[in-house]
């Protein structure tokens, strides 16, 4: 008999879900290979109930009270063998922003005083939106977690090879610069801690420390073959945190990164780890609603 999965979309942007479509017609004959049965997939097939699974799937974040009774009725339909796939389900996600406002400013900023929602009035539905938002751990024991924002095709192969046949996963197990091609050197020159787009002359082949740019791959979690530095743009942390941050709570990720970039460029601690405090979202977003960074000595929020 298969090993049936149950797949549950959250509070999310479905990238998680148009990740796994993006096997395309890999997916029929990796499933017949793996002995895998989708019995649940609210992107791809019309079953809105919960059949019984030997596996559930989560993505996305529990932002609402549909999103936690949704949650509950794949605990229970899938014998508590649950797996939260995607950064917003194992860490909440870039909404997680939202822990530093209150509720009330929230909704006030997004119906009442919203020039694009004229209705003066809060929507039901939106008042149900629950305080805090929360990683699906939070709510339920998760059996293994998948990182990543969306996790990378490989990965997610992995995965179903995994629960089908047993085969070992090889994911979250290095960071972003394990796989960047970008050289970090020391400079010679200390630069100025700016913005990439404040560059005059972007480097294609130096690590963005060196060039004085905010750059979170060090302390990020490798589920995307590092995606963005080799196009020319800085990790901001979509992944999540690296296992060494995870382990070590007394480190906060912005001081791992500012003494990095100390070592290479001499520019002050401080003076990195205020630069990224005043941008707390930029850098802390994708999993500013786990207690993994939230309840850190250092942190911001």
């Amino acid at each position: 008999m298969p090993t049936r999965i149950s797949i549950e979309w959250l509070s999310g942007c479905s990238g998680c879900e148009l990740a796994m479509l993006d096997l395309n017609r890999r997916l029929p004959p990796l499933l017949k290979n793996a002995d895998l049965e989708i019995v649940r997939l609210p992107v791809l097939l019309d079953v809105h109930d919960y059949p019984e699974a030997d596996v559930g799937i989560i993505t996305g974040a529990v932002r609402g009270q549909a999103d936690e009774d949704a949650v509950r009725a794949m605990w229970e339909s899938c014998q508590g063998n649950i797996l939260a796939y995607g950064t917003c389900a194992v860490f909440g996600g870039p909404h997680g922003a939202s822990l530093l406002h209150t509720k009330e400013d929230l909704l006030a900023d997004s119906f009442t005083h919203n020039p694009t929602t004229p209705y003066g009035f809060e929507p039901d539905l939106a008042k149900k939106m629950l305080d805090p938002l929360r990683p699906v751990d939070q709510v339920i024991p998760v059996a293994m977690t998948l990182q990543g924002c969306p996790p990378h095709l490989a990965f997610t192969i992995d995965l179903l090879r995994h629960l089908g046949l047993g085969h070992p996963m090889h994911t979250g197990q290095t960071t972003i610069c394990h796989r960047c091609q970008r050289h970090m050197m020391p400079v010679k020159n200390q630069p100025k801690l700016q913005s990439l787009v404040e560059l005059d002359k972007p480097s294609r082949d130096t690590c963005f420390l060196c060039q004085g740019v905010i750059c979170m791959g060090s302390v990020t979690a490798d589920n995307c073959y590092a995606a963005c530095t080799k196009v020319g743009v800085p990790c901001f942390g979509c992944g999540g945190p690296s296992p060494d941050v995870i382990l070590e709570p007394p480190r906060d990720v912005r001081f791992r990164v500012a003494d990095l970039m100390h070592d290479l460029t001499e520019i002050p601690v401080h003076e990195i780890t205020e630069y990224m405090k005043r941008r707390v979202k930029m850098y802390y977003a994708y999993s500013m609603a786990s207690p993994v960074i939230n309840v850190k000595p250092d942190s911001l929020f």
